[in-house]
């Protein structure tokens, strides 16, 4: 049986072709529903829950489009065919249900567009991928029932466009996790299982115990500046700042405030935003001395 014949039946919607080490083909019901559990499971941490769930059935749904699927058989197939673009159609398709949320649809490719980008796209949208797409979610997902409400913590328009943003980043990489399982399960794998925060902050610790009888004046200043660090990890969130000269102990006694603060309030990840690469380079290849075991490092 041909590639051609084996997609041929109109009930059978794709996401993804198989690519050249697999068989099977990337259903889009299959997709659709992982990728909307996905990305559900790490919004619900901040109140988005509903919210990604749904966007998750309305992101690919365009795809259902017998162009787009035409598409996909003749990339399988390696012949020339013309591109059907997905993402703005399944927006404007679910506008009605995601109002502001549509740009999250719209840009889960690209990235995410302003009002007036996302005016312009709409006004000149395909209408037949459009009506694909109402048709898809219509015949495919669960309905929503009541709609789909900002949670309680949202009271502000700048408020507003960041939980826009938190739910923009887990549609990408609920989609992008999901469409990786399916391309190459052995990558996937090595994904997750991560430790707790807390043994983090107790492996930090450890390093850092060693530091307690360092003699020297800077050593000295070293350990009082971390000794403030961690004094401040009790405190409630908010801004902090740690203003302190090259050579201070900023990048370990950074991060002891981190995790320690991260631990106090349930906090779950730190991330290290770094502007320069060579600083980047630095502070992770000190992490790594920390945090990943030499047994670890043999196997890469």
């Amino acid at each position: 049986m041909s590639v051609s014949d084996s997609i041929s039946s109109t009930e059978e919607l794709f996401a993804h072709t198989p690519g050249l080490r697999k068989t099977e083909w990337h259903g889009l019901v299959e997709h659709s529903k992982a990728v909307a559990e996905r990305a559900a499971g790490f919004a619900s941490r901040f109140g988005g829950g509903p919210v990604a769930w749904r966007l998750g059935w309305w992101h690919d749904a365009a795809k259902a489009d017998p162009r787009f699927q035409r598409y996909l058989r003749a990339a399988q197939e390696g012949r020339p065919a013309p591109k059907c673009p997905h993402s703005v159609p399944g927006a404007v398709a679910g506008y009605g249900e995601l109002k502001t949320f549509a740009l999250v649809v719209a840009g889960h490719h690209g990235g995410l567009h302003d009002r007036a980008d996302w005016k312009g796209m709409a006004e000149t949208v395909d209408l037949e991928s459009v009506a694909a797409a109402s048709g898809f979610v219509a015949g495919h997902a669960p309905p929503v029932n009541p709609a789909l409400e900002l949670p309680k913590w949202v009271d502000s328009p700048l408020e507003s466009e960041m939980f826009v943003r938190m739910a923009f980043s887990c549609l990408v990489d609920a989609d992008r996790l999901d469409t990786e399982a399916f391309r190459d399960q052995k990558a996937a794998d090595t994904r997750g299982g991560y430790e707790e925060i807390g043994w983090y902050r107790d492996r930090l610790s450890e390093h850092l115990g060693g530091f307690k009888n360092a003699t020297g004046h800077v050593n000295k200043r070293r350990r009082a500046i971390l000794e403030s660090c961690l004094q401040a990890a009790s405190q409630d969130p908010g801004v902090f700042s740690l203003t302190v000269p090259t050579g201070g102990g900023k990048t370990l006694s950074g991060l002891a405030f981190a995790l320690n603060h991260a631990v106090a309030h349930g906090k779950r990840r730190v991330i290290v935003a770094i502007p320069y690469t060579s600083i980047i380079d630095q502070t992770a290849s000190v992490y790594e001395g920390i945090f990943v075991p030499a047994s670890t490092k043999e196997l890469r």
